[in-house]
C-alpha cells in the first residue's frame, strides 16, 4: 500500500468518524426537540383539564350555595334556575345536574309531591332495609329519560361511594370512571358529588354527570399531529374517559402526565401521530451525513492528487472536523436553551391562566346570582364572602407577579434597619397568616434583634406561614436563636405530611407546585419570592428535612442591640 493511499484512507476514515460522532449527537437533539414538542402538546392539554375541572366543581359549589337561597324550590324552579345559569351552554361538558337528599322513609311521599310542584312527577328508587332513604328529587335536564339518569348515576355503588365520600368530607368528591348509560351512546364518564351545605351541616347532594368525550374537547386542543387519551387507573385495569383519534399508546414520541381530579387522579396522555416528525431528509443529522461523506471524499481526492499538500490537507480536515464539532455543541446548547424557555414560558401561562381565571369565574357567578335574586341585608355577606375572598386572591397573584418583575428589573431594594424580631415572630402567625393561637408554638428569646428590611421580612414571614397553615397541620412552630455574633437562625415547622423527597431539590424554583393532595392552588412562587428577598437583604433559606412535617430555616444578619446600625438602602434583584 502506497504512502499516499495510506493518506487517503486516514483522512477519509477520520472525516467519516467523526462526521458519525456528530451526526448522532444531532440526531440525538433532534429526537429530544420532538419529544419536547410533546410535551408541551401534553402541558397545554394538562393546564386545560385542570381548569376545566376546577371550573366544574366551582360552579357545582355555586349552585350548591344557590339552591340553599332559594325557597318554595321544586321542578319547574329547578330547571328555570338552571336554564337562567345557562348551565348547558357554559358547561357543555355536563350532561345532567341532580338533587339528591336522604329523606325518612315515612316522609318520602310527601317531600316528593312537594318538590315536584306543578311539574312531572319523580320516580322513587328504593334501597331497600335503608333508613333514611336517599332520593333524587330534582333533576335536570328534565323529560322522559329523567327517572333513568336518577337510577343510573346515583344509585350504582360507584356513584353510591362519591355521595358517601362528599358526606363524609363535607367536599367535592369524583366517582370512578364508569359508563354513562343513560345517554344513547353510553358515553364513559364519571359523576361530581357537591354538597349542598346549609347551616354548617350537608342537607344535600348536587350530582354533576360529567361526559369524558365532551370534557375533552372543552380543553385547549392539541397542536396538530398529537393525540391525547385521557383516563382513570382502577383496580381492574384502565377506565378510558375520552381518547382523540388515531391515539396509539406504543407511539415513538408520547409522554405521560397525572392531574387531581376532584378528590381523585386521572391520566393524561399525548402521543404523536404519524407525520409529526421531521422527514428524513428534512433533518440536519441527515444533511450532515451527506455533507460529511462528500468532505470525506473530496480530501481524499485532494490527497491522492498531490502528495505536496499531505500534511496541509490533513490539517485542513482537522480544522473542518472542530468547526463542525463546535458547531454541533452550539446547535445542541442553543435549543436546549430554547426548548426551556418555551417549556417555562408554557408552565406560565397556564398556571396564570388557571389563578387569573378561577376567581373571575367565582366573582361573575354570584354576581349574576345577586342581579337574579337580589338579596336582602341578611343574606347579602353570603354572597360579598366569596366575591371577597376571591377579590384578595386576585390581588395576592398580581403582587406576587409584580414582586417578581420588580425583582428581575433589578429595581427592588433593601431598606436595612434593627427589627425586633422577637416582638415580629410572637404576632406573625395571628396578624400576618390568621392562624388561631392555639394552632402555633413560639419559642423565641427577647432582645433578638436583626438587620432587614420589615417589608421583606413581614413578606417572607406570610408566605412561609401561609404555606404552612395550607398544606400542612397544626401546630406550627416558631423557635429562633442566635449563632454566633452576626447571624440569627429562624426555624418554622409544621406537622402536616412534608415535601416529598424527590420535590425537594426543586422547592424554590419557580413554578415549583407539589403534587398537593387537598387540591390547593397557586402559582408556584411564594417560595421563589421568599428566597429571593431574603438574598436581597443579606439572608438565606433552605428546606428542614430533620423532622416529620415541612420546615424551613432562615438566616438573618443579627445586630448586638437596637441602635448598633443605622438604616441603609441595598439595590439587588432576586
Amino acid at each position: 500500500m502506497t504512502r499516499e493511499l495510506r493518506a487517503v484512507l486516514l483522512a477519509a476514515g477520520s472525516v467519516l468518524l467523526l462526521t458519525a460522532v456528530a451526526v448522532w449527537v444531532l440526531a440525538a437533539n433532534e429526537a429530544a426537540t420532538e419529544q419536547a414538542r410533546t410535551d408541551r402538546a401534553l402541558t397545554s392539554v394538562t393546564a386545560g383539564v385542570e381548569d376545566e375541572m376546577r371550573r366544574l366543581e366551582d360552579v357545582g359549589r355555586d349552585l350548591a350555595v344557590t339552591l340553599t337561597l332559594v325557597d318554595d324550590l321544586d321542578a319547574r324552579s329547578y330547571e328555570q334556575l338552571l336554564e337562567e345559569m345557562a348551565l348547558d351552554e357554559r358547561y357543555p361538558a355536563l350532561v345532567g345536574a341532580n338533587l339528591v337528599e336522604r329523606i325518612p322513609r315515612d316522609e318520602v311521599a310527601d317531600h316528593l309531591a312537594g318538590r315536584a310542584g306543578d311539574g312531572p312527577a319523580i320516580e322513587l328508587f328504593d334501597d331497600p332495609g335503608e333508613d333514611p332513604v336517599r332520593v333524587v328529587t330534582l333533576v335536570h335536564p328534565d323529560g322522559a329519560n329523567a327517572p333513568a339518569r336518577g337510577l343510573v348515576v346515583d344509585s350504582q355503588p360507584i356513584s353510591r361511594d362519591a355521595h358517601a365520600a362528599a358526606e363524609a368530607t363535607g367536599r367535592a368528591s369524583l366517582s370512578e370512571a364508569m359508563p354513562l348509560v343513560q345517554l344513547a351512546d353510553g358515553e364513559p364518564g364519571a359523576v361530581l358529588v357537591v354538597p349542598v351545605v346549609d347551616d354548617d351541616e350537608v342537607a344535600a347532594n348536587l350530582s354533576l354527570v360529567v361526559s369524558g368525550p365532551r370534557f375533552l374537547r372543552e380543553v385547549a386542543p392539541a397542536p396538530d399531529l398529537v393525540a391525547v387519551r385521557l383516563s382513570e387507573s382502577s383496580p381492574d385495569g384502565v377506565e378510558e374517559l375520552a381518547v382523540s383519534d388515531g391515539f396509539d399508546p406504543e407511539a415513538r414520541l408520547g409522554t405521560t402526565t397525572f392531574v387531581p381530579a376532584g378528590e381523585r387522579e386521572w391520566t393524561v396522555e399525548a402521543a404523536a401521530l404519524p407525520g409529526f416528525g421531521t422527514p428524513l431528509l428534512g433533518r440536519g443529522s441527515t444533511l450532515l451525513a451527506f455533507g460529511g461523506a462528500l468532505a470525506a471524499v473530496l480530501i481524499g481526492l485532494l490527497v491522492r492528487s498531490t502528495a505536496l499538500r499531505e500534511r496541509r490537507a490533513n490539517e485542513l480536515a482537522d480544522e473542518r472536523t472542530r468547526e463542525l464539532s463546535n458547531l454541533t455543541d452550539q446547535l445542541l446548547s442553543a435549543n436546549t436553551a430554547l426548548a426551556d424557555a418555551s417549556r417555562t414560558k408554557d408552565e406560565f401561562l397556564a398556571s396564570v391562566s388557571h389563578e387569573l381565571r378561577t376567581p373571575l369565574t367565582v366573582i361573575s357567578g354570584f354576581t349574576e346570582s345577586m342581579q337574579r335574586f337580589r338579596p336582602d341585608d341578611e343574606d347579602l355577606g353570603r354572597y360579598l364572602q366569596p366575591i371577597d375572598r376571591n377579590v384578595r386572591r386576585l390581588d395576592a397573584l398580581v403582587e406576587d407577579l409584580l414582586t417578581l418583575v420588580s425583582l428581575d428589573a433589578g429595581a427592588a431594594t433593601a431598606f436595612v434597619e434593627p427589627i425586633d424580631l422577637a416582638a415580629l415572630l410572637r404576632r406573625a402567625p395571628v396578624e400576618l397568616a390568621g392562624i388561631p393561637v392555639n394552632d402555633a408554638r413560639i419559642d423565641v428569646p427577647d432582645e433578638l434583634w436583626v438587620d432587614a428590611d420589615r417589608r421583606h421580612l413581614e413578606r417572607v414571614l406570610t408566605n412561609l406561614l401561609v404555606n404552612a397553615k395550607r398544606h400542612g397541620a397544626p401546630p406550627i412552630e416558631i423557635t429562633a436563636e442566635r449563632l454566633g455574633r452576626d447571624r440569627v437562625e429562624v426555624r418554622i415547622r409544621d406537622h402536616g405530611p412534608g415535601i416529598p423527597a424527590d420535590e425537594r431539590e426543586t422547592v424554590f424554583e419557580r413554578f415549583g407546585r407539589g403534587r398537593d393532595q387537598d387540591g390547593t392552588t397557586g402559582t408556584g412562587l411564594g417560595l421563589t419570592i421568599v428566597r429571593d428577598l431574603l438574598e436581597l437583604g443579606g439572608g438565606d433559606v433552605r428546606y428542614d428535612d430533620s423532622h416529620n412535617g415541612a420546615g424551613f430555616v432562615l438566616r438573618l444578619p443579627a445586630v448586638s442591640t437596637p441602635g448598633s446600625a443605622t438604616s441603609t438602602a441595598a439595590p439587588g434583584t432576586s
